[in-house]
């Protein structure tokens, strides 16, 4: 079959960072440029149609890149585009389907790098900042990376200076809190106008990056609070040669104390054994163990054994100092006098979901003078404010069961936590267990909102899973790994029409317009 050759303008593109090799040092990247598709293998770059040795041109195989001083054959280990990885090895990520990576086949010491588009009549490559991840291909030693800024100005493919700036720093905050502003200094290099968009990442620095929520279009960015590690960058466009390049990375690594075993309340006789306390979830570091009463409880500081003084309550609390900061987590007890007698025997709490309200249960297996029950409602399991009162039976030997409506739980992914305060006639009073409901929780299913959908698209998960957004023409534009959770996916660059998520419960349907 003939094979068409494809007339070719060469474009050579710089590379902006140096990379040290682990057997020594060298001053350059392999530069890049612009080529065409095609459907032949043109004198130059080795058609990513047309070489069946090098596997259908996503990666970048041993003996395609030489340096003239030693000869040294590179291999890629990933490329990202803006911050975010679009190959690993030779596998494709994120719907990387509109930029191909070949050989130069130029001159003998094959130093050069080929972008290809998508067609013989598309040979630029989006405007981005792209960095490659090289390793010596005999060695397996990793090198530094090499990063090109690449426009498409005047639909030729070219370099960049337009610099994006960088932000700044990493921080270690403790969950439920925020960390300071992330400032960012000014781009570089642009004479027209320059946008920015922050993006976060709860995955990985160089994955899973969405639009980040609230006012993240200015120069420096205040995340709000978060409750687990969290990656940010910002991207400037400028809108001169349309390129948008990234900043680094910054990390806000958030510690958590964990929660208390047994669960908030616990209620014991000063006669019985004594508890030992525990927390899970708990980031790794150094916890101490104290507690607000001596008086009432003492607690080992190592051990978490409480060994009851009095009757009385205390607030046992577990310090974690880790990553420079120390972070807490608390649980109120209520030891009785030494009589033996508990006002209530807790059955059972529940919680459950009644359209848009959540339905509290409890039952107890007996009571002794007890005055009423008092619902308490937090979304942090630390912080509690009453939501209702319920009279109890005063004294009964038999179950007894009782119930409150909350009609004003938090949605969006917040947990509601609920526990019962029991108060008795002569003031004594005992907690119950802790236990929590998310609104939006759809269980073992995914939930999709709002649908349709004009920017963002959130997506609710139970559980981690592989998600894939396609068209209606069976195209994914979009693929990510994420974790069990609520995340938010930029949909507003997307043409309006019908698509459909991928997911482990079985495709839903989602209208973008």
């Amino acid at each position: 079959m003939h094979r068409k050759k494809e007339a070719l303008g060469r474009v050579l593109i710089s590379f902006a960072s140096t990379f040290f090799l682990a057997y020594g040092a060298y001053s350059q990247c392999p530069v890049i440029e612009s080529r065409n598709n095609g459907n032949g293998q043109s004198t130059d770059c080795y058609s990513v149609w047309d070489d069946p040795n090098r596997a259908p041109g996503y990666t970048i195989k041993t003996g395609d890149f030489k340096f003239s001083t030693t000869g040294t054959s590179l291999r890629t280990l990933k490329v990202l585009r803006n911050g975010l990885i679009i190959q690993q090895g030779s596998q494709m990520l994120n719907g990387n389907t509109n930029v191909w990576f070949g050989g130069f086949n130029g001159d003998a010491n094959k130093q050069r790098l080929c972008f290809y588009g998508t067609a013989s009549n598309s040979p630029i490559p989006p405007a981005a900042n792209y960095t490659f991840y090289f390793e010596n291909a005999s060695t397996g030693a990793a090198l530094s990376p090499c990063s090109y800024i690449v426009t498409t100005s005047n639909g030729v493919a070219g370099v960049s200076n337009f610099l994006p700036g960088t932000i700044s720093a990493d921080q270690t905050i403790c969950s439920s809190s925020s960390p300071s502003t992330i400032v960012g200094t000014t781009t570089s290099n642009c004479t027209g106008t320059v946008t920015y968009q922050w993006q976060a990442s709860t995955l990985t620095s160089t994955d899973g990056y969405l639009n980040a929520p609230g006012a993240s279009t200015s120069q420096n960015y205040s995340p709000g609070t978060l409750t687990q590690t969290t990656y940010f960058q910002r991207l400037a466009t400028c809108s001169v040669d349309g390129v948008t390049a990234n900043s680094n990375v910054v990390a806000i690594t958030v510690n958590s104390a964990g929660t208390i075993s047994p669960s908030a309340g616990y209620s014991w006789n000063a006669q019985t054994l004594s508890p030992t306390f525990t927390v899970t979830g708990a980031t790794s570091g150094v916890g101490t163990w104290t507690s607000s009463n001596p008086g009432v409880a003492t607690i080992g500081s190592s051990s978490g054994v409480v060994t009851a003084v009095a009757g009385g309550t205390s607030i046992i609390t577990y310090s974690l100092f880790a990553g420079g900061i120390t972070c807490t987590t608390t649980r109120s007890i209520t030891i009785t006098d030494n009589n033996g007698v508990l006002p209530v025997t807790w059955k059972s709490v529940s919680a459950e979901k009644l359209s848009d309200r959540v339905l509290v249960r409890w039952s107890t297996a007996a009571e002794l003078n007890t005055r009423d029950f008092e619902v308490q409602f937090s979304t942090n399991a630390a912080d509690w404010q009453p939501i209702g009162t319920v009279p109890a039976a005063g004294k009964s030997e038999s179950p007894r069961d009782y119930s409150l409506l909350h009609q004003s739980p938090q949605k969006g992914g917040v947990n509601n936590f609920y526990r019962i305060l029991q108060r008795d006639l002569d003031g004594a009073f005992s907690y119950s267990k802790i236990v929590s409901i998310i609104m939006d929780a759809p269980g073992p299913d995914v939930m999709v909102f709002p649908n349709p959908a004009s920017n963002l698209l959130t997506v609710y998960i139970a559980e981690s899973q592989k998600l894939r957004l396609i068209n209606s023409s069976g195209a994914t534009v979009w693929q990510a790994t994420l974790s069990a959770g609520r995340h938010q996916i930029a949909v507003s660059h997307y043409q309006k029409g019908v698509y459909f998520l991928m997911t482990n419960s079985g495709p839903q349907k989602v209208v973008i317009q």
